[in-house]
């Protein structure tokens, strides 16, 4: 399902099976596919706490809201990833039962196009995150005006927009037809490519240049240029900065590691799915690359469910706040329910004693 997926999508619904599974498959089943599946029910429950979490924030700054909609993102990533990659190739290859790639075949061709209007929209939050603090510790004078939460809602708008224009040639791509059986008496749904998708306007100029210059080499030129510049300005503030403002400064510090980890980490799993892009370029099934190759694609792929799946742990590590509100959030109500039972047992032990 993403970009360094490069065969076609009806290989998953072959009848191959796990008996005769040809070499290239088993880092994709192994790593992909079984890894990718728990990793990415990891990520869903994660980011459904991250939401939870960061909507509790509360501060002026569109930071903690545009950290939520990141969490969204990944979650319908992870969410579409899981129901129609991981576990559609645990399926072909009989690791869950053989029913669900029928079921999930028409299906398919509607939501194919799902998680790379996510990823899209991750990429994004990313990229907009990065320069939401780039103008608050650069420009302050203009932080006011410019990372106000109207503004941010505004353009998670234009975001969502354009994750979903941007990936429409994905949806004209691939269709489903029905085929007969003569021997069962009964009628399939198959997964095929159009006549669109096969062209080298879709391969070649919109998957291969189109989608590698958008989503991949300038968005990290962005955020590697964007990140050396926060670091900097951040360094020199604490160089400059009087004693008293050090300790103001403190929560915005948190704020600005979380959102540094999260770029740098967006940064690395998407380097991998880069280079895999353009390793596979020309190349149009899993067969006519090899073994060493399908096994760093499958990585590649992985890395991006990693990516989205983490930001959690990121946030647990750096962001003190973050981890106050959590620990309020889910632990505050069990110690009001306790709370009375410990009074209740230390009066009865008092009374007994005296």
């Amino acid at each position: 399902m993403n970009d360094s997926d490069f065969t076609n999508y009806t290989d998953l619904f072959t009848n191959t099976t796990e008996t005769n599974m040809p070499g290239y498959w088993a880092a994709r089943v192994g790593f992909n596919a079984i890894g990718g599946t728990a990793i990415a029910i990891f990520g869903l429950i994660g980011n459904v706490i991250s939401i939870i979490v960061l909507m509790n924030y509360k501060q002026e700054s569109s930071t903690p809201l545009l950290l939520t909609f990141l969490a969204v993102f990944d979650f319908i990533f992870l969410f579409f990833e899981l129901f129609l990659e991981q576990l559609t190739m645990l399926s072909k290859f009989g690791l869950i039962t053989a029913a669900y790639r029928p079921f999930i075949t028409p299906i398919y061709v509607l939501f194919i196009a799902v998680p790379r209007i996510a990823f899209t929209g991750t990429m994004t939050m990313t990229i907009l995150i990065t320069i939401e603090r780039f103008v608050v510790v650069v420009h302050p004078l203009r932080a006011a005006r410019l990372c106000c939460k109207p503004m941010a809602r505004k353009a998670i708008v234009c975001v969502f927009i354009w994750a979903v224009v941007f990936n429409i040639p994905r949806y004209l791509a691939y269709t489903t037809y029905e085929k007969s059986d003569p021997k069962t008496n009964t009628t399939r749904t198959k997964f095929i490519r159009t006549e669109f998708g096969e062209s080298n306007l879709y391969n070649d100029i919109f998957i291969i240049w189109i989608t590698f210059t958008l989503e991949f080499l300038i968005p990290f030129i962005i955020i590697l240029a964007l990140n050396a510049q926060l670091l900097l300005a951040i360094r020199r503030s604490r160089e400059f900065a009087p004693k008293s403002m050090k300790k103001r400064n403190e929560s915005g510090g948190r704020l600005n590691a979380m959102v540094l980890a999260v770029t740098t980490m967006f940064f690395l799993c998407g380097m991998m799915s880069a280079s895999a892009l353009i390793l596979v370029r020309g190349v149009n099934k899993y067969e006519d690359c090899s073994v060493a190759c399908n096994n760093y694609i499958a990585v590649a792929d992985t890395m991006l469910i990693i990516n989205s799946s983490v930001n959690i742990i990121l946030y647990c590590a750096v962001g003190k706040k973050f981890r106050t509100i959590f620990m309020k959030v889910f632990c505050c109500r069990r110690k009001r329910i306790s709370y009375p039972l410990s009074v209740k047992s230390n009066t009865k032990t008092t009374s007994f004693s005296g």
